[in-house]
Order: structure tokens, then C-alpha cells, then sequence
């Protein structure tokens, strides 16, 4: 069978056309790596595999970051068979038409392929057999009979294979070994195997998972000759082998090497732990035997004594001494079954209310049974177990399903509080509050592939991991025991291995993403790096599922201002500005902290600064001066005097505009005074003179108002008289013309500039209008002394230095 794939998404591309049993797909195999960059980015390295199998094409993902999709159905963690005319696509930008054509009859000459591989170890350790590999691919698994019979003898160094490791196949006559995720690595010459297949050759040393198996290939190749003669070759050399060599001799199925999904397994221990048919009935009937019920005991003992009784009247030899020693013997045989039969009431009460279905009772009197017999590990345990199992678990189910956490919690609080001497009971609570937790934290994001919010849910997914990872065989035992007791568990158990899935790959995806994503940011902000933003809408674009990215970017647009703020002389305003940033997020709240410590001054000295501040808004300057005065710290104190400095300017400036009420030049100072005062810093001041300055406000409004109307005036006369000609600048002497038109031009330039600097005194803004005014009148006046300047070559010094005169510098 021939595979084609035809692009779909990008048609310029050529056909991908697969003939090989094993066709890899990823960013750095072919054809994808010849692609642009643009194009081949979004793969994995290890994104998907195709493959041929009994006749018929198979697409595998192998858990790529970006998905592979068919149909538009993303492809899960198990092959899927390839139809004609099916559209597959890698993660998200390439899309390609699935072709499939029967393979035509090959007379290309056939190629000599390897008729076996022989595995032997490296090292001289003979508790190991040789591996004699005659069929493709075989796949390495500490799971599979090759290696698995080595659990006793070497359990550590088995534990260092994982269950998919690596395979070894066959291609175009070449063999190779490609590394399956393993945990431990796959090893080649000593070099580890990255994500790329790796060809053999005879020699080479492959290392499974650490330095115990260790083998020494050998490639054994075809001769060239008739197929019949291959058998006949293998058989040769299985003859020739030592007796410890293993054979494989039947390929493993590509089926089984990609398929991903984790089972549901059912542990061999359980197996071994679940009695069968035969020995089950043999024990019942002993019990049976052994414990037909005190009451029967009782009745049997009894009768025997009426027989005995009935003996000893007729026998008249027997003395009245033997008759009072067998009384006796009576008496303490009586006084045993009647102990026997209150010893085991309990039992038989436990037993009776579980029969009953009343489950409440019997886990309350079980655990009341064990807290005596601690030691207990016979039917009372069992029957306390099936209780709780039977009372608590279904009502359990429901509040899950029906998302009431806290009911299905308080659920397992009340039975744990009826539980606390019966073990196994206590590790199966454990267990559900696993279950319980994990599903509701996927619920409560939005399902298995819901949000990932940043600064919390890392946390939450590392625990829920790690817990299940640690009790892993523990808990799937358990699992199976709930199953057993509430067959409607079995669905949950099912979505629990599935939600955990999806957690690891959360883990190693978006957790190892979040992790290299803040600390970019931290080396960012060490850096002094101005690209926080960028940096957030580029993670934000590239991973979509991450939530709280936008509480991120409004502390880092209030980090940038506040950094900004670092590098301004004004340590008042600076004290404002941390005294009011707040962050949401423990990233910048740390690195709030550091900036206070680098850019503050010590706390002591930072309360000086703030209460003279008090004082000076209090109109109370010579305390204020005093204050400042006290601080006595090295690094402040040239701070210290600046504000004092000014403070007392500030002072004395008001105290001589006081006694200038009623100069000419009045209000020009009152004015530049008023202009000069921080409103937030000099508020008594600018409360002080707040009268005076309303007084002439409106006038001087409308003055500058008047003004620039003047100069729209001007311009328009200006324009309509042609402004200053291409001509008039290039005449070689000052004509009066261009003086005519240079002075109007400047007497406009200065009245919107008288204007504004009103304006900005009066602390009011221009309209529309008037910036349109000024806007105009500043770029024609540039534009002219521009146009002057580039006529440098053509005109004299003297001549352009005169004209240049009379256009005011914009």
C-alpha cells in the first residue's frame, strides 16, 4: 500500500508520498524540516507516526504539544486507521488529504535485508540470556517476557525500563532505534537518543535505562538467496546459540508500540490475593464446619449431657464420688459454651444488621469491635468494609456528579468520624478524598482541558500529581475493591485515569511553559528590560489555556510606570507613588519589596521626609525645616537640604508677593508664582493665594483668548498676501516685501506663544481650534526657516543670517 498526503492548508508544498512500513512526523524530520520556519514551528519534535499495519494505514499521536487532528476530531492517545479522502492536520498549520493506493508489483531488485539482530549483554553477568530478534519492530518493555523474568533476580535494575522504552525496526534494509518517551533514556554508543530514530550497525552498544542492560549488537544479514532459505538460516543459528538465548521470532504489532492510552489495569496482586472457586467453597464450608453457629454447639453439648445424665442414673455401680468429680466436669463445660456464646454475639449482631442492609449500624458496631480487637483481620473487617462501601459510596457518587463538593465531603467526614478504628476503611476514605479532589479541581476549570490559572493552579497540579504518583498501586487496588462492592464506581474510575492523564501532560506542557515563562520575566526585570508586555501577549497568544495573564499585565504596566518614576529627583513624589501601587501578583509584589529597599530611603528616614511633608502642607515651615533638619543620614542628607532649599524659596517668594499688592507687575508675579507650586506638595500655598488669583483668572483668560484671535487674524492676512515666496527667499538682499512678511509671520508666532504660556500658567488647555492655530503657525514658521537654511550654498552669509532674523527661532 502507497500513502499519499496531499497539502491542503499550504498547496505550494509537494506530495508526502510514504512507502515505508514507519513514517515519522516532526519539526526536525523530513520533508517538515526543509519547510519555513513559519511553517514547521508549531510541530513537536516527536509529533505523530505513520504506519503501515495488516494491510492498512494507522496515524499515532505521540502526545505533541499542538495536537494532530483527523477530520477535524483531535486524535487521542490511541492509533486511528486511515481512510481515503481523509483530512489530517499537524498542530493546526499544516493539512494534508489522505491518498491511499494499492501498492503496484516492486521488480526493483530486492534488498538485502538484516535476517536477525543478537543482543548480547556487554557485561559478563550470565543471570542475563542473549536476544535473538529474526521479526520487526520489536519493542523493548520491562512488561514483556523477554525482560519481565528478571523482576525477582534484579528488581532495581528492571525498574530502570519503562513499560514502551524503545523499539528497534526495519527500513529500506537498514535497522533502527527510536527512544518511546522512556523515563530513563535510551542510550546509543553511550550518547543518549534524543527525539530522532537512530540507525544500527554491528557493534553498536544499546543501553537500557542505566548501566545494567547493556547489549552489544550484532546484525546478522541475508545472503541474497531464495526466501525458503531464510527459515532454513534462522534455524542454523537458533541451533548454534547458547541455551541462554531468548528467541522472538513473532513481530510486535506498531499497534501496540503507539498505542498511548493508559488501561485500566488489573493488578497481578490482586489476582494472587483473590482466592479461587474451588479454595473459596472448601474455606466457607470449614467455616462453616468450625463455626456452625454458638447456638447449635450449645444445643449439641446439651444433648450429649442429657445422654450422659440418663447414663449415670442407670449405671448403680458408679460411685457418688465419680458422679460429683463428673458434675463438676459438666459445670465448667457448660460455663465455657455459655463464655463461647457471649464472646461471639457481637459477631453474629454485625453480621445480622449488614444481612439487614443496615449499613449505619454495622460500621458503627464494627468499629466499636475492632477498637477491642485491634488485631482483628477475619470476617468483622470484611463486613465493615462492604458496609461502608455500600452506605457512603453511592450518595457520594450523586453529589459528585451533581458538583455539591462540600456535600460529598461532608459525606466522608461523617464516615471517618464512625471509622477510626477499621483500617482498611480509613485508607478507602483517603482514596475517595483523592477522587474528590481532583475531580473537582477539574470541574471547577472547566473540565480536563480547561483554564490553567497562573500563580495558583501550578500548586494545585503538582499535588494532585505527586499524590497519585506515590499511592499509584495502592490506589488501583483500592479502586478495584470499590468496583467489586458498587459497580457504578467503574465509570468514575475510569474518568479519574483519564482527568490524570490529562494533569501530566499539563505538567510537563504548560507547568515546565509557566515555569520558563516567569522566569523570562524575572530576567527581564533584573535586566531592566522594557519588553514585559510583549513578553505576556506573546505567552498569551501561544498559550491560550493559561488564565490571570491580564492581573499579570496590569502590574507590569504599573511596574513600568513605577520603574519610571525610579529615575525622577522628586523623593516626596516617590514616597506617593509607593505608598499607592498595589500588585496582584506575588511576582511583582516581591519585586515591589526589593524596589523599596533600593530606591526608599530606610524606614526611620522615609517618616521624616513624610511628616515634614505634613507639616509643610500644614503651612507649619519652620517645623517642616526642622524636621528635615534631624535627618542625619549619610545618604540623605544632601536630599534633605534640597527640600529645604526649596521650601524656604517657596516661603520667602510668598512673603514678598504679600507686600507687592498693587504693583504693575503684580499679577505677572502672582502668576509665575502660582505656576511654580505643586498641587499636591504646595497645597497650603496654592490654598493661600487661591482669592487672589481668582480675582484676575478670567481676565487674563480672556486676554490670552483675545489674543489668540489676534494671531488667527494675522494668519489669515498673512495667507492671503501670498506668505513668503519661493522668490523672496532666493533675492539676494532683505526686500521689503519679505520684511513685511517675515514680521507678520513672527508677530503671530509670539502672540500664540504669549497664549500658551497663559494657558499653561491658568493650568487650562487649548481647544481644538486653538491647537490647530498653533499647530499651523509653528509649522509655517518652520517650514520657512527650514527653506532658508537648504539655500545655505546659494546665498551669502550676511544675507542668509539677516533673513533668518526676522523668523523667530519656533
Amino acid at each position: 500500500m502507497h500513502i499519499t498526503l496531499k497539502p491542503v492548508s499550504h498547496p505550494e508544498l509537494d506530495d508526502i508520498v510514504i512507502d515505508n512500513g514507519l513514517f515519522h512526523v516532526g519539526r526536525m524530520e523530513q520533508p517538515f524540516c526543509d519547510y519555513a520556519e513559519k511553517l514547521n514551528e508549531s510541530l513537536s519534535r516527536r509529533h505523530a507516526r505513520i504506519f503501515m499495519q495488516d494491510s492498512a494505514a494507522y496515524i499515532a499521536d505521540l502526545g505533541s504539544s499542538n495536537g494532530t487532528r483527523v477530520n477535524d476530531k483531535p486524535l487521542k492517545d490511541a492509533p486511528l486507521q486511515l481512510q481515503h479522502g481523509d483530512l489530517v492536520n499537524f498542530a493546526g498549520d499544516l493539512s494534508y488529504h489522505v491518498s491511499l493506493a494499492s501498492a503496484a508489483s516492486d521488480e526493483r531488485t530486492r534488498l538485502v535485508k538484516p535476517l536477525a539482530i543478537q543482543l548480547n549483554l556487554s557485561s559478563q553477568n550470565n543471570a542475563v540470556d542473549s536476544i535473538l530478534v529474526s521479526e520487526f519492530p520489536f519493542l523493548i518493555s520491562k512488561d514483556s517476557e523477554v525482560f519481565s523474568r528478571y523482576k525477582e533476580s534484579v528488581p532495581e535494575e528492571l525498574g530502570f525500563l519503562s513499560r514502551r522504552h524503545a523499539h528497534i525496526y526495519e527500513q529500506e534494509g537498514n535497522l533502527y532505534i527510536e527512544d518511546l518517551g522512556s523515563t530513563n533514556g535510551t542510550f546509543l554508543n553511550d550518547t543518549r537518543i534524543s527525539e530522532q530514530a537512530k540507525s544500527l550497525s554491528t557493534g553498536d552498544l544499546i543501553g537500557l535505562g542505566g548501566d545494567y542492560f547493556v547489549f552489544k549488537l550484532d546484525i546478522i544479514k541475508e545472503d541474497g538467496g531464495e526466501p525458503d532459505s531464510r527459515s532454513q538460516t534462522l534455524s542454523q543459528i537458533q541451533a548454534s546459540s547458547g541455551q541462554h538465548t531468548t528467541f522472538i521470532s513473532t513481530a510486535t504489532s506498531f499497534l501496540d508500540i503507539f498505542c498511548v492510552e493508559e488501561e485500566v489495569e488489573k493488578e497481578n496482586s490482586q489476582k494472587q490475593e483473590t482466592p479461587t472457586e474451588s479454595n473459596t467453597n472448601s474455606e466457607k464450608q470449614e467455616a462453616e464446619k468450625s463455626d456452625a453457629g454458638p447456638v447449635s454447639r450449645f444445643h449439641r453439648v446439651k444433648g450429649f449431657l442429657q445422654q450422659l445424665q440418663s447414663v449415670l442414673k442407670d449405671d448403680t455401680e458408679n460411685p457418688s464420688h465419680w458422679r460429683r468429680i463428673i458434675a463438676g466436669v459438666m459445670l465448667v463445660g457448660i460455663t465455657l459454651l455459655f463464655v463461647m456464646y457471649l464472646f461471639n454475639r457481637d459477631k453474629r449482631e454485625i453480621e445480622s444488621l449488614c444481612e439487614d442492609e443496615n449499613y449505619t449500624a454495622c460500621i458503627k458496631k464494627a468499629d466499636n469491635y475492632l477498637s477491642k480487637h485491634k488485631n482483628e483481620d477475619g470476617i468483622i473487617p470484611e463486613l465493615a468494609t462492604r458496609a461502608l462501601l455500600k452506605s457512603l459510596v453511592p450518595e457520594w457518587i450523586k453529589q459528585l456528579q451533581n458538583a455539591d463538593f462540600e456535600a460529598a465531603n461532608s459525606l466522608l467526614t461523617q464516615s471517618r468520624s464512625m471509622t477510626s478504628h477499621h483500617q482498611e476503611g480509613l485508607n478507602i476514605l483517603g482514596l475517595l478524598e483523592r477522587v474528590g479532589a481532583l475531580d473537582g479541581y477539574v470541574r471547577k476549570r472547566g473540565g480536563p482541558e480547561g483554564s490553567i490559572q497562573i500563580f495558583r493552579d501550578e500548586e494545585i497540579i503538582t499535588k494532585l500529581v505527586e499524590e497519585w504518583r506515590a499511592n499509584s498501586d495502592a490506589d488501583r487496588r483500592m479502586m478495584a475493591r470499590v468496583v467489586e462492592h458498587v459497580p457504578e464506581f467503574e465509570a468514575l474510575r475510569g474518568q479519574v485515569f483519564s482527568e490524570l492523564r490529562q494533569l501530566r501532560n499539563d505538567k510537563s506542557l504548560y507547568l515546565a511553559a509557566i515555569k520558563s515563562f516567569i522566569s523570562s520575566l524575572q530576567e527581564k526585570i533584573a535586566n531592566g528590560d522594557k519588553g514585559l508586555l510583549k513578553e505576556i501577549d506573546r505567552f498569551s497568544s501561544r498559550y491560550p489555556r493559561v488564565a490571570g495573564l491580564e492581573l499579570l499585565r496590569e502590574d507590569a504596566e504599573k511596574y513600568t510606570q513605577l520603574q519610571q518614576g525610579n529615575t525622577g529627583e522628586d523623593l516626596l513624589n516617590r514616597l506617593q507613588a509607593y505608598q499607592d501601587v498595589s500588585f496582584q501578583t506575588h511576582l511583582f509584589q516581591s519585586e515591589l519589596k526589593q524596589m523599596k529597599k533600593e530606591n526608599l530611603p530606610p524606614e526611620e528616614i522615609a517618616t521624616r521626609f513624610t511628616e515634614a511633608q505634613d507639616l509643610w502642607n500644614k503651612g507649619m515651615v519652620v517645623d517642616a525645616v526642622k524636621t528635615l533638619g534631624s535627618v542625619s543620614h549619610e545618604a540623605w542628607i544632601k536630599k534633605a537640604q534640597a527640600i529645604i532649599e526649596r521650601y524656604e524659596d517657596i516661603a520667602s517668594r510668598y512673603e514678598t508677593l504679600g507686600g507687592q499688592q498693587g504693583a504693575d507687575d503684580y499679577q505677572d508675579k502672582l502668576f509665575i508664582f502660582h505656576g511654580s507650586l505643586d498641587p499636591v506638595k504646595d497645597r497650603f500655598f496654592l490654598a493661600a493665594i487661591e482669592g487672589e488669583f481668582a480675582k484676575y483668572r478670567d481676565a487674563s483668560k480672556s486676554r490670552a483668548d483675545n489674543v489668540m484671535q489676534a494671531a488667527s487674524e494675522g494668519l489669515t492676512r498673512y495667507r492671503n498676501s501670498g506668505g513668503i515666496q519661493g522668490l523672496q527667499r532666493l533675492e539676494e538682499q532683505v526686500t521689503e516685501g519679505f520684511k513685511k512678511q517675515s514680521s507678520l509671520l513672527s508677530e503671530i508666532h509670539a502672540q500664540i506663544t504669549q497664549a500658551q504660556q497663559v494657558y499653561k500658567i491658568l493650568k487650562l488647555e487649548l481647544n481644538k481650534d486653538q491647537q490647530k492655530l498653533c499647530e499651523s503657525i509653528e509649522r509655517e514658521m518652520a517650514l520657512q526657516r527650514s527653506a532658508l537654511k537648504d539655500l545655505s550654498s546659494i546665498l551669502s552669509n550676511k544675507i542668509l543670517e539677516s533673513k533668518l532674523k526676522l523668523l523667530a527661532e519656533p
